[in-house]
């Protein structure tokens, strides 16, 4: 889905991820075996086939800047790059509390 995002504000639709993943593996199984996922975990990329709802990937800095600067509310209580670089863990808190 990242790769297919063409700006985080647009965000790609599921169904386009779907029918990208589709194209390329005859079946999910065989792509699962390939790139050594389970078979189950692709199965969820099935529930992508017809929606249009849309996956928006977004920066660590953009996520800090919406919700801390503006319009703001919270404060950054720690960031987490877990082994997946793609995916940091950003932990916010309101600022009130």
């Amino acid at each position: 889905g990242m790769a297919l995002q063409e700006s985080a504000a647009q965000g790609v639709e599921l169904r386009l991820i779907f029918n990208v993943i589709a194209n390329l593996a005859p079946s999910l199984q065989k792509l699962a075996d390939r790139i050594g996922w389970s078979q189950e975990h692709l199965l969820a990329l099935e529930s992508y086939r017809d929606s249009a709802a849309r996956y928006h990937f977004v920066s660590t800095e953009a996520v800090i800047s919406m919700f801390c600067l503006s319009p703001g509310g919270f404060a950054v209580e720690k960031t987490n790059r877990p082994g997946y670089e793609r995916c940091p863990l950003v932990v916010l808190r309101r600022e009130d509390e």
